[in-house]
């Protein structure tokens, strides 16, 4: 029997419900040897539960966990050592458990918040684990170097053979036979309503033929009464075996509508900024910047952005990255040196890693408002419809939502309102997206015609956005 054969945790039967009742983990069987694994899926969906649930810190509603061996699992909320910035509390915390020599290592998002250095680390670690590995991450380039991938979607986990390449392979094969079932079941329906139709309209033809042609004077009244006995119980059947044939079609075309309709909800359309070539949107001359000036972070450093080039700044935590963007944005004053800006501060917009703009006792619709004080209440739906913030949507409160509705809402906000940002800066947008929303946000930003300054230190996000020139400090 092989090493993979012989798994160091399984699971049976789990289940496990929220405590309002509504299932969130419903898995059959699950066993992990000596192999790396990759667990992916919507936020929300219960990865990090999983986790908890498989390391024994979290009890299951139902079903059995039998661990055969030394599990540890690193967090995705690590200790609050302030002295210690998030890299670096990462590695701490990996670094403690590594020294229990586990034989099932769980990892939840362990690239988070670190820098590309700290990233590769952790990229060394996953391809070279000797023993078993779980880990629920969104980084891509982690992603390439297990065995396999387990998707948790809606309460169902499937497993996938390979690694992400393998993966995305054969999504994109499950995403265009969803897209036929529901093409086809919308034509189903189609056709159940046109022969619904017909059916009634020829049942109407015949019941007026038979009381036009009813006598009127000597046949019995048991043969009249039997013969439409008939007629009622032929028309009653007809309705009966029509309307089983609709419903059925409706709740085929409903069922299929399902997963298209999660995906059309995590798309941004992004409109156009209408910057022309060749503009110098903001150009830094010789500048120092930094919390005070006896420590700078950047010295004497120039930068320009010309027209709609896309930019990206990278470099380790602490380079300075940040405070760059918010004195391109406008926010923060430099020390020394010159600034020219060729577009007015209403033609830039900032994000912030944690979207800081979106107040958690808001409602998306009062965030946008709050940007955009002077747009008439229908003006607001409008602009947030085409982020996806449709009806109820547009109520849901900042605080209940995901990582990637929250990102998608803050550039609803600043991207939605009558007058475009013809420059776009983005604080690492990719932390807490999960995989849809960061194909979703990827489309959107390759559409987008204004200049991008983005830090991020995800390389396979800077490639799909079609990044011209990084920058490193």
């Amino acid at each position: 029997m092989s090493s993979r054969a012989r798994p160091h945790l399984t699971a049976d039967a789990l289940r496990v419900t929220l405590p309002d009742g509504r299932p969130l983990l419903d898995i059959p069987a699950l066993g992990i040897g000596n192999e790396r694994v990759g667990l992916v899926g919507p936020n929300g969906a219960g990865k990090s539960t999983l986790l908890r649930v498989l390391a024994g810190e979290l009890a299951p509603t139902a079903g059995r966990v039998t661990p055969r061996g030394r599990v540890a699992l690193l967090r995705q909320d690590r200790d609050p050592a302030v002295a210690l910035s998030g890299g670096e509390r990462a590695r701490r915390a990996l670094a403690e458990l590594l020294r229990l020599g586990p034989d099932l290592l769980l990892l939840d998002e362990p690239t988070n918040d670190l820098d590309a250095t700290a990233r590769a680390e952790v990229h060394r670690l996953v391809a070279r684990w000797p023993r078993g590995l779980l880990v629920a991450t969104h980084d891509r380039a982690l992603l390439a170097a297990v065995d396999r991938i387990l998707l948790l979607e809606r309460g169902v986990l499937r497993s996938y053979g390979g690694n992400y390449a393998a993966f995305a392979a054969r999504r994109a094969v499950e995403r265009a036979a969803e897209e036929r079932e529901h093409a086809n079941a919308v034509a189903e329906l189609s056709r159940a309503e046109r022969q619904l139709r017909a059916l009634r309209e020829r049942q109407a033809h015949r019941e007026a033929a038979g009381a036009r042609s009813r006598p009127t004077g000597s046949q019995p009244k048991i043969v009249l009464n039997a013969g439409r006995q008939r007629a009622e119980s032929t028309a009653g059947r007809v309705r009966e075996v029509s309307a089983r044939v609709l419903t059925d079609a409706q709740a085929r075309a409903a069922a299929a509508r399902v997963p298209l309709a999660a995906r059309d909800r995590m798309r941004m359309d992004l409109p156009s900024s209408g910057l022309a070539a060749g503009t110098r949107v903001v150009a830094l001359h010789e500048v120092t910047l930094g919390p005070v000036p006896q420590r700078p972070v950047l010295e004497r450093f120039t930068l320009e952005v010309v027209g709609p080039e896309r930019i990206a700044v990278t470099g380790r935590n602490g380079a300075g990255k940040s405070t760059l963007l918010r004195v391109l944005a406008g926010d923060v004053a430099v020390h020394a040196g010159r600034i020219h800006r060729g577009v007015p501060p209403d033609a830039v917009a900032y994000l912030d890693q944690s979207c800081t703009l979106l107040e958690a006792g808001r409602r998306v619709r009062e965030a946008f408002a709050a940007q955009h004080p002077q747009a008439e209440r229908n003006a607001v739906h409008a602009a947030l419809a085409r982020f996806r913030f449709r009806a109820d949507a547009a109520e849901q409160p900042v605080a209940t939502l995901s990582g990637g509705e929250r990102l998608r809402a803050a550039l609803a906000c600043v991207l939605g309102g009558p007058t475009v940002p013809r420059l776009l800066l983005l604080d690492e947008p990719t932390n807490h997206l999960d995989l849809e929303h960061l194909d979703a946000l990827e489309a959107a930003l390759r559409g987008y015609d204004g200049a991008l300054v983005v830090v991020s230190h995800d390389a396979t996000f800077l490639e799909a956005i079609e990044v011209e020139r990084v920058v490193a400090l």
